[in-house]
Protein backbone atom coordinates (compact mmCIF):
# COMPACT_ATOMS: atom_id res chain seq x y z
CA UNK A 1 0.00 0.00 0.00
CA UNK A 2 1.19 3.58 -0.58
CA UNK A 3 2.43 5.61 2.39
CA UNK A 4 -0.06 7.90 4.10
CA UNK A 5 -0.15 11.51 2.86
CA UNK A 6 1.87 14.03 4.87
CA UNK A 7 -0.07 15.97 7.48
CA UNK A 8 -1.37 19.38 6.52
CA UNK A 9 -0.14 22.29 8.66
CA UNK A 10 -2.78 25.00 8.63
CA UNK A 11 -1.51 26.47 11.88
CA UNK A 12 1.29 28.51 10.27
CA UNK A 13 -0.98 29.89 7.56
CA UNK A 14 -3.65 30.82 10.08
CA UNK A 15 -1.12 32.52 12.37
CA UNK A 16 0.28 34.59 9.50
CA UNK A 17 -3.23 35.61 8.46
CA UNK A 18 -4.22 36.52 11.99
CA UNK A 19 -1.03 38.58 12.44
CA UNK A 20 -1.61 40.48 9.20
CA UNK A 21 -5.24 41.08 10.15
CA UNK A 22 -4.20 42.34 13.58
CA UNK A 23 -1.74 44.84 12.07
CA UNK A 24 -4.23 46.13 9.53
CA UNK A 25 -6.88 46.25 12.23
CA UNK A 26 -4.63 48.41 14.41
CA UNK A 27 -3.98 50.89 11.61
CA UNK A 28 -7.70 51.09 10.90
CA UNK A 29 -8.51 51.57 14.59
CA UNK A 30 -5.98 54.42 14.89
CA UNK A 31 -7.10 56.03 11.64
CA UNK A 32 -10.78 55.84 12.58
CA UNK A 33 -10.14 57.51 15.94
CA UNK A 34 -7.95 60.29 14.52
CA UNK A 35 -10.45 60.95 11.71
CA UNK A 36 -12.96 62.16 14.31
CA UNK A 37 -10.74 65.13 15.19
CA UNK A 38 -12.49 68.35 14.11
CA UNK A 39 -9.42 69.73 12.29
CA UNK A 40 -8.81 66.59 10.20
CA UNK A 41 -10.43 66.08 6.78
CA UNK A 42 -8.51 62.88 5.93
CA UNK A 43 -5.81 60.84 7.63
CA UNK A 44 -3.54 57.85 6.99
CA UNK A 45 -1.50 56.00 9.58
CA UNK A 46 1.54 53.76 9.13
CA UNK A 47 4.67 52.62 10.89
CA UNK A 48 7.93 54.29 9.86
CA UNK A 49 11.48 53.24 10.78
CA UNK A 50 12.81 54.79 13.97
CA UNK A 51 16.31 54.60 15.44
CA UNK A 52 14.95 54.79 18.98
CA UNK A 53 11.89 52.50 18.88
CA UNK A 54 12.42 50.46 15.71
CA UNK A 55 9.19 51.84 14.29
CA UNK A 56 7.10 54.92 15.03
CA UNK A 57 3.41 55.46 14.39
CA UNK A 58 3.15 58.38 11.96
CA UNK A 59 -0.07 60.13 10.94
CA UNK A 60 -0.33 61.93 7.59
CA UNK A 61 -3.02 64.55 8.03
CA UNK A 62 -5.10 66.47 5.49
CA UNK A 63 -6.51 69.38 7.44
CA UNK A 64 -9.96 70.85 7.00
CA UNK A 65 -10.28 74.22 5.28
CA UNK A 66 -9.49 77.01 7.71
CA UNK A 67 -8.27 74.63 10.43
CA UNK A 68 -4.76 74.41 11.84
CA UNK A 69 -3.00 71.06 11.51
CA UNK A 70 -2.98 69.37 14.93
CA UNK A 71 0.37 68.54 16.51
CA UNK A 72 1.37 65.06 17.65
CA UNK A 73 0.82 66.15 21.27
CA UNK A 74 -2.70 67.37 20.47
CA UNK A 75 -3.57 64.12 18.70
CA UNK A 76 -2.10 62.04 21.52
CA UNK A 77 -4.27 63.95 24.01
CA UNK A 78 -7.33 63.69 21.74
CA UNK A 79 -7.03 59.93 21.14
CA UNK A 80 -5.37 58.95 24.42
CA UNK A 81 -8.56 57.83 26.12
CA UNK A 82 -9.54 55.52 23.25
CA UNK A 83 -6.18 54.06 22.17
CA UNK A 84 -3.30 52.32 23.91
CA UNK A 85 -0.22 54.51 24.32
CA UNK A 86 1.82 52.49 21.81
CA UNK A 87 -0.83 53.15 19.13
CA UNK A 88 -0.70 56.94 19.50
CA UNK A 89 1.16 58.82 16.75
CA UNK A 90 4.64 60.07 17.60
CA UNK A 91 4.80 62.25 14.50
CA UNK A 92 2.27 64.15 12.40
CA UNK A 93 2.99 65.04 8.78
CA UNK A 94 0.72 67.63 7.15
CA UNK A 95 -0.07 66.74 3.55
CA UNK A 96 -2.27 68.37 0.89
CA UNK A 97 -3.80 65.09 -0.38
CA UNK A 98 -3.21 61.44 0.34
CA UNK A 99 -1.86 59.36 -2.57
CA UNK A 100 -4.44 56.79 -3.65
CA UNK A 101 -4.63 54.02 -6.22
CA UNK A 102 -7.40 53.55 -8.78
CA UNK A 103 -9.58 51.81 -6.18
CA UNK A 104 -9.19 54.68 -3.72
CA UNK A 105 -6.90 52.90 -1.28
CA UNK A 106 -4.18 55.00 0.35
CA UNK A 107 -0.69 54.17 -0.92
CA UNK A 108 1.03 53.95 2.46
CA UNK A 109 4.27 52.72 0.92
CA UNK A 110 4.60 56.06 -0.89
CA UNK A 111 4.01 57.92 2.35
CA UNK A 112 6.63 55.81 4.14
CA UNK A 113 9.18 56.40 1.36
CA UNK A 114 8.81 60.18 1.55
CA UNK A 115 9.13 60.08 5.33
CA UNK A 116 12.19 57.80 5.30
CA UNK A 117 14.02 59.62 2.48
CA UNK A 118 12.85 63.19 2.70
Amino acid sequence: PPPPPPPLFFFKQKTAYETAERLVGSEMCIRDRLATHPAIADVAVAGVLSAEWGEDVVAWVVQRDGAKCPTAAELRTFAGSALASYKLPRRVVPIATLPRNALGKVLRHELRETENHG
